[in-house]
Parts: structure tokens; C-alpha cells; sequence
């Protein structure tokens, strides 16, 4: 019987990521191999998903991740298992609204997460993994969104001024005092 080495890939992969020049509003997280695959994953499950700037900009890292995972997961699972924990991937972000993307795909990953951990058991393997998932993806999510406060001085910034009863002034229609002239 003849042996013949097995194909094994070295330990430390380097993950594709793609470099594209920067536009105004651009940013490039670092993010672990999982999220990455979750947040794609949700996307192609979106029928408008894959035409948003967001996937558009992380496709082609996407394809080659996917295919070394595929390869790893039939050949080695250490090596599966390296990738998807231990290691960083750039998500890209070119524009605000990739960023508003990522914070709906993120919001939708969760609430169908948490659907999934309800009727677990609390002390099984597979739910304690889901709430590492929920927890870790729920601080990527609070990365993403801008805080209340953000969201509502933004909010006020651009709120233009009214005038008349609408103002918050005592006009036709508005609350002013009682009991004034002529009233009693």
C-alpha cells in the first residue's frame, strides 16, 4: 500500500482582502472570519442584498474566503476551524450606505438569532454557541449604529424652524394662558 502525502495548508492563511482607493465616507473594519461569513451570508439570502454597495465591495474577497473555507472544511478541519475563529478579514465599507446596510443586515442576523436560542435548552453546546454569536455580533452592531444621543443631535440639527402654531408659541390653536383679558 502506498501512502502519499495528504495536501495540508499551512496554519496561518491569509485572508483576501481586497484594497480599493478610499472615498470620502469609506471605512475598512477588521472583523473575525465568522462575522464576515454571517453578515455575506444574510446578504445572499437577501433578494436585493447582492446589489447593495456593501456586498459589491467585499464580493470578491467574499468568493475567494468562501472557496478557502470550502477547501479547508473538506481537507483539514483545524484548519476550518483557525480560519473561521483566529482570523481577521477587512470589511469594507465605501459609503454611508453600506454602513446603513451593515447595521440592518446586523439588526436582521440577531432578531433571527435570538427566534432560534428560544426554545434551547440554556446549558446546551449549541445554544451557549449562539449566545457567543448574539453577544459578539450585538457589539459589532453597537459599532455600527450611531448612539441615541448621536442619532438625536443629528436629528435636531437638521429640524427647520416652524413658525406659527405649529412654533410651540401660544397661536390659533395653541394653549395660551387662561385667564387673560376679557375672560373670567
Amino acid at each position: 500500500m502506498s501512502t502519499t502525502p495528504s495536501k495540508r495548508r499551512p496554519k496561518n492563511i491569509i485572508v483576501p482582502q481586497k484594497t480599493a482607493g478610499a472615498r470620502p465616507g469609506a471605512e475598512e473594519w477588521e472583523v473575525p472570519v465568522w462575522q464576515f461569513v454571517r453578515i455575506m451570508d444574510q446578504l445572499e439570502r437577501n433578494s436585493s442584498g447582492s446589489s447593495t454597495s456593501l456586498w459589491k465591495a467585499n464580493a470578491d474577497s467574499w468568493h475567494e474566503l468562501d472557496q478557502a473555507l470550502t477547501d479547508a472544511g473538506e481537507e483539514d478541519f483545524d484548519v476550518f476551524s483557525q480560519l473561521m475563529m483566529n482570523t481577521q478579514v477587512a470589511l469594507h465599507l465605501p459609503d454611508g450606505i453600506a454602513k446603513r446596510t451593515l447595521a440592518f443586515t446586523l439588526n436582521s442576523l440577531l432578531v433571527k438569532m435570538k427566534r432560534r436560542t428560544e426554545g434551547m435548552a440554556k446549558r446546551s453546546d449549541e445554544r451557549k454557541d449562539l449566545d457567543f454569536e448574539i453577544s459578539e455580533l450585538g457589539k459589532l452592531h453597537t459599532r455600527v449604529k450611531p448612539s441615541d444621543d448621536a442619532a438625536a443631535r443629528a436629528k435636531k440639527a437638521y429640524q427647520p424652524k416652524r413658525f406659527g402654531a405649529q412654533s410651540g408659541r401660544a397661536g390659533a390653536g395653541g394653549s395660551a394662558p387662561r385667564g387673560g383679558r376679557g375672560q373670567r
